[in-house]
């Protein structure tokens, strides 16, 4: 009896997490959005950067900034490319994705953002947990939240 238990909570696990999982072409079209963005990112590109966002999507900075609409994404990163990180670079790789319906993904990824800030260099991790959204067979991101890693026990940043 506590054999066959164990078999169906392991059927019951296995098979949920294969349901969680998306497509591979979908994870294909996550990547190369997560691609297109650090691609703007590196190009100093704030519209190629936003490409790929819903034209209604939210975006809320690292720094808890809410923006709204990819022509504001891509006007806010421009500015930013142009000013303070504009000696930087970013990686950004996919950790996670799973449907919330067939039209919808959530994702996570994680983002190192690295190079010269006034001169002083530094190497910042993020999370972000981005929601897509399927229109006419494409993925494009509705809404995206970016959010800073702190090292365990360590206050964030005095401003």
């Amino acid at each position: 009896m506590k054999t066959k238990m164990i078999l169906i909570m392991a059927t019951v696990i296995i098979s949920a997490s294969i349901k969680a999982q998306v497509k591979p072409a979908d994870e294909t079209s996550i990547k190369q959005i997560l691609q297109t963005m650090q691609d703007g990112w590196n190009n100093k590109d704030g519209n190629l950067y936003a490409s790929r966002f819903t034209d209604d999507c939210d975006f809320v900075v690292i720094n808890g900034m809410f923006l709204k609409t990819r022509k504001v994404v891509a006007e806010g990163h421009q500015g930013i490319f142009n000013s303070i990180y504009k000696e930087t670079n970013l990686e950004l790789n996919l950790r996670d994705a799973r449907y919330l319906t067939n039209d919808i993904i959530i994702a996570h990824a994680d983002g190192r953002r690295f190079g010269n800030i006034f001169g002083k260099y530094e190497d910042d991790h993020a999370i972000m947990t981005i929601t897509l959204q399927k229109i006419n067979d494409n993925w494009s991101i509705a809404a995206f939240q970016n959010t800073e890693i702190q090292q365990q026990g360590q206050a964030p940043p005095k401003k």
